[in-house]
């Protein structure tokens, strides 16, 4: 039997906050959505400020791994960096089950592993 894997719930918009690596990086992500409970592509936008760092459609319901790399200057020039993954369309699961799933909560993706790498 595999061990068990820890992940967490994204809503529709969740922030990782880092310190700023001023130097070119790579952003290691696995994450995995629901696009089977939607009849559009449900996606995944990274964006730093105003700036996107990466669009991710979620193609299947297994967790995919992804590596992104960001320039040093997508970074700017603040200590702290704030990385927002904005999930469209989310579910909320009560809705999607017809109430079988007593859960509330908007969910958007989940998120198994978040890495920042510099060479």
């Amino acid at each position: 039997k595999e061990p068990a894997r820890e992940w967490q719930w994204t809503m529709g918009r969740a922030t990782i906050s880092f310190r700023n690596p001023e130097a070119d990086s790579t952003l290691h992500l696995e994450v995995n959505g629901r696009p089977e409970l939607f009849d559009v592509p449900q996606t995944l936008i990274l964006a730093i400020d105003d700036t996107v760092i990466e669009t991710i459609e979620m193609e299947s319901g297994e967790p995919a791994y992804h590596v992104i790399p960001i320039p040093a200057a997508s970074f700017g020039a603040a200590d702290t960096v704030a990385l927002t993954l904005t999930v469209d369309p989310t579910f909320v699961p009560s809705v999607v089950t017809d109430g079988e799933n007593p859960d509330e909560r908007e969910l958007g993706v989940q998120v198994f592993y978040v890495f920042l790498d510099q060479p």
